[in-house]
C-alpha cells in the first residue's frame, strides 16, 4: 500500500465510501503540498484539526505528514457494531483488523483517518482502549464525528494487555520488522510477539537520514583538496585534508539539520555550523595562498537564500494544507 486504503473481504455489512473533499487547490498549492495527507481524494470529508493530527503523528509540522503513512478507515462503524471480543476472535473481524494492523507496522503508519457516527465512538474506545481514539475537528452537519488514532500506539498499548497481546501474537506472526520503529519493536518483544527481526545494520541501510549522512560526510571530508592544486597554495595539504576531516561530521550535521531540524532555532542553528565548517579549509586555504576561490563566496550566499527560500516553502506547506484539513 502507498497511503491508499485497499478493499478488504468483510462481513455482509454495507461500508460507507468517503466523500471527495472540496478543497480547492490552485496548481502552486497542489506541487508545495503533494505527497502531504490531503494529496488524496480518500481523505475523509470533514473539517479536521491540524493539531490533533500533528500531534497524534507525532510529527514537529502537520505539512511533514506523508500520504504514504497514513490510512482511511472508512468501515470504522461496522467494527463498532460488534462486541470487543468478536473483533479479537480469529473470524473475518479479527483477520481484518489484523491485516490492517500488520500493515501499520510494517509500513510505518502513523494515521488511521475516519468518520463516524456519534453512537460508535463509546464502542470504539471500548475496543480500542482508553487515550487511543481522538475525536479529531468538528462534527459534521449531519453529525459524524472525523476521527483519528495512531495504529503504532496502539500496538504499543496493547502489547502490555494481556487479552490483547494474545491477538497481536496471531495477527502479527512474522511481520517484517524492517521499517517498524524501535519502540514498537521493544512493545512487540515485551508482549512475545513473534515478528522478523531485522539486523540494526539492515534497518539503518534503509534509513534515509543515515544514507543522507553517509553522502554528505563522504563529500565533506574530500571537498577542500581540490583547492591544494591551485597554483599559489603554500600551505600543508595533510592539514587541509585534516580541517576537512575533522569538521566534516559537523557539517554534514549543520546540511541536514538547517534541511531537517524540528524546530527554526535548530535549522538556523544548522546554517550556521554548515556556513562555518564549510569556511574552514577555505580560510586555511587563504592564509596560505594568493587568491580566495570566488565559487566559495557565491555559495555561501547560495546556501543562505536557499535556506530562507526552504523555510519559507515548508511554512507555506503547512499553513497551505492546515487550511485544507479545517475546510470540509
Amino acid at each position: 500500500m502507498s497511503g491508499e486504503a485497499t478493499a478488504i473481504d468483510m462481513p455482509a455489512n454495507t461500508i460507507e465510501e468517503p466523500h471527495a473533499p472540496s478543497r480547492a487547490l490552485t496548481l502552486p498549492e497542489r506541487l508545495l503540498t503533494s505527497g502531504s495527507l490531503i494529496d488524496s481524494p480518500r481523505i475523509p470529508c470533514a473539517e479536521w484539526d491540524p493539531e490533533v493530527l500533528r500531534a497524534l503523528a507525532g510529527a514537529d509540522r502537520v505539512g511533514e505528514i506523508s500520504l504514504r503513512r497514513i490510512e482511511i478507515f472508512d468501515d470504522i462503524d461496522d467494527f463498532a457494531l460488534e462486541h470487543p471480543d468478536a473483533v479479537l476472535s480469529p473470524n473475518s473481524w479479527g483477520r481484518a483488523l489484523g491485516h490492517r494492523l500488520r500493515d501499520a507496522v510494517e509500513r510505518r503508519c502513523c494515521l488511521w483517518l475516519a468518520t463516524a457516527s456519534p453512537e460508535s465512538l463509546p464502542r470504539l474506545e471500548r475496543l480500542f482502549g482508553p487515550g487511543i481514539l481522538k475525536v479529531a475537528g468538528a462534527s459534521a452537519p449531519d453529525g459524524r464525528l472525523p476521527l483519528a488514532l495512531n495504529p503504532l500506539e496502539l500496538v504499543r498499548a496493547w502489547s502490555h494487555d494481556r487479552a490483547r497481546s494474545a491477538f497481536l501474537r496471531r495477527v502479527l506472526h512474522d511481520a517484517d520488522s524492517l521499517r517498524a520503529p524501535s519502540a514498537v519493536i521493544e512493545a512487540l518483544r515485551h508482549g512475545a510477539v513473534a515478528i522478523r527481526e531485522r539486523s540494526r545494520l539492515a534497518r539503518l541501510a534503509i534509513n534515509p537520514r543515515v544514507i543522507a549522512y553517509l553522502v554528505v560526510f563522504v563529500y565533506s571530508s574530500l571537498r577542500a583538496l581540490p583547492v591544494a592544486l591551485v597554483p599559489g597554495f603554500t600551505g600543508k595539504v595533510w592539514v587541509l585534508w585534516s580541517i576537512d576531516i575533522f569538521t566534516a561530521i559537523p557539517y554534514t550535521w549543520g546540511v541536514l539539520t538547517m534541511i531537517a531540524g524540528r524546530t527554526l532555532r535548530m535549522r538556523l542553528l544548522g546554517l550556521t555550523v554548515t556556513i562555518v565548517t564549510f569556511m574552514a579549509p577555505y580560510i586555511y586555504f587563504w592564509l596560505h595562498g594568493k587568491d580566495y576561490p570566488p565559487a566559495v563566496i557565491a555559495l555561501v550566499i547560495a546556501m543562505i537564500l536557499g535556506s530562507v527560500g526552504l523555510e519559507f516553502a515548508r511554512w507555506m506547506r503547512d499553513r497551505v494544507v492546515a487550511r485544507s484539513l479545517r475546510r470540509p
